[in-house]
């Protein structure tokens, strides 16, 4: 038996797009809003769909169960039959895939619907996906630290499984507004800062975590200079900091930064295009960051297929520049990119998501699942029930994503191919 209190069910609602900025002209209905507000106002006589999902007790015994899921609105009920698997698979703890979204206090919805900033980041880790999440470290001018910022990263960052973790200051040198860029007095500022930033969180293991971000917008010259900059100078004086850095344009001087930073979130296409097999990228995260990519009406297959393009490229995690940053005139119909929740309502109490949020995390999830079968692969070596597998796995990753240029578009594809996977990876188990 399956408690009814591990399920969850969200009305889908559609959204009216319509855009006059945009060059190309978007307009029309797009499913997208999972509404987890009461259903008693659904009227009668109408369709409507429905978004269920389920999180189940630890130790739930694998099977196949049998049931119903019941509806009620407006003087109506429906039962929907429903059969569940839950397979002998556990997935990894933090999820294999990466992520670091933004998620910030909302400017335009009202104090009546305006919902605290920390339960978007509730919310985000519930689907796997790590929030951003930014301290301040505060040193006096010996570099001693004040306040326990370890004790910080140890009971939030680490407790909850999140994959990283920032600093608020080395972002377009914010810590110190006095200051110049790449003046003297800036460069020595910068450099004690990156000193005690390390000496700070390395002998507690967790530098590894740490998003040691110093600019973006790499199609502006000037900001570009500056982060290659202090990119070099944090190499030079806390060489343990992980560099990180966006890439939404190329250019010379932005292989440079590419070649000073460890862990990179480029568009994937500049990555197809102009650094693979063209730039030595060993030792680096490669990163994927398209915060223009995921409107309110790109397919649903796309998002979750944004995974399985990952996995075969060697692309090992996300950076979502917001999932909140509402525009002013949200109602007007603007299809607004990087936007993963939807304004809250009133009587509201838990964020509204999008159904591209809810497939990213499934896609998250994909990933667990390649990794998974990967592991077993690697475990049976030559066996000739690996070799089988190892040979299916391809085929079935290809099946969705056949080249660089060709965006998953058949999400029965994706979803059968994860079935067939959680089979081969269960089949291996028992080998």
């Amino acid at each position: 038996m399956l408690p009814a209190a591990s399920f969850e069910c969200r009305t889908v609602k559609s959204y009216q797009i319509g855009n006059p900025r945009l060059a190309i002209g978007i307009s029309g209905e797009y499913p997208d809003i999972l509404d987890c507000l009461p259903h008693a106002e659904l009227e009668p006589g109408k369709n409507y769909c429905f978004f269920l999902t389920a999180r189940f007790p630890a130790g739930t015994a694998p099977g196949i169960y049998r049931g119903k899921a019941t509806i009620a609105g407006k003087d109506f009920s429906h039962a929907v039959p429903l059969t569940i698997r839950i397979r002998n698979i556990t997935l990894p703890t933090p999820a294999s895939f990466k992520t670091d979204f933004l998620s910030g206090p909302d400017r335009y919805t009202t104090e009546a619907t305006r919902l605290d900033s920390k339960l978007y980041q509730t919310d985000l880790r519930s689907l796997r996906i790590t929030p951003r999440h930014t301290i301040t470290l505060l040193y006096d001018e010996e570099g001693n630290v004040k306040g326990r910022p370890v004790q910080n990263i140890q009971n939030t960052v680490g407790k909850l499984h999140d994959h990283n973790f920032h600093i608020f200051g080395p972002f377009l040198q914010r810590k110190f507004p006095g200051l110049k860029p790449l003046s003297a007095e800036m460069d020595s500022a910068m450099a004690n800062f990156a000193r005690v930033t390390e000496q700070t969180f390395q002998p507690a293991g967790l530098v590894d975590k740490l998003l040691w971000q110093l600019g973006d917008e790499v199609h502006d010259a000037e900001k570009l200079n500056i982060q290659i900059h202090y990119a070099k100078l944090t190499r030079q004086m806390a060489p343990a900091l992980p560099i990180f850095t966006t890439v939404n344009g190329f250019s010379e001087r932005v292989k440079e930064l590419i070649a000073c930073a460890d862990i990179i979130a480029m568009h994937a296409e500049i990555y197809f295009h102009c650094v693979e097999n063209q730039l030595d990228m060993s030792g680096k995260q490669l990163w994927q960051y398209d915060n223009g990519f995921m409107t309110a009406s790109v397919p649903a297959a796309l998002v979750r297929g944004i995974m399985w393009r990952a996995y075969k490229y060697g692309i090992t995690g996300y950076h979502q520049w917001s999932t909140t940053a509402w525009p002013a005139d949200w109602d007007f119909g603007v299809d607004y990119s990087g936007t993963l929740y939807f304004p809250p309502v009133q009587g509201q109490k838990t964020p509204l998501r999008s159904a591209r949020l809810q497939n990213f995390a499934s896609g998250v999830s994909d990933y667990d699942y390649f990794v998974l079968l990967e592991n077993e692969l690697r475990r049976l070596g030559e066996h000739p029930a690996g070799k089988a597998a190892a040979q299916e796995f391809s085929s079935i990753i290809s099946a969705v994503v056949p080249d660089r240029w060709t965006l998953p578009r058949n999400y029965q594809a994706i979803a059968a191919g994860r079935e067939r996977i959680a089979e081969l990876i269960e089949e291996l188990q028992k080998l």
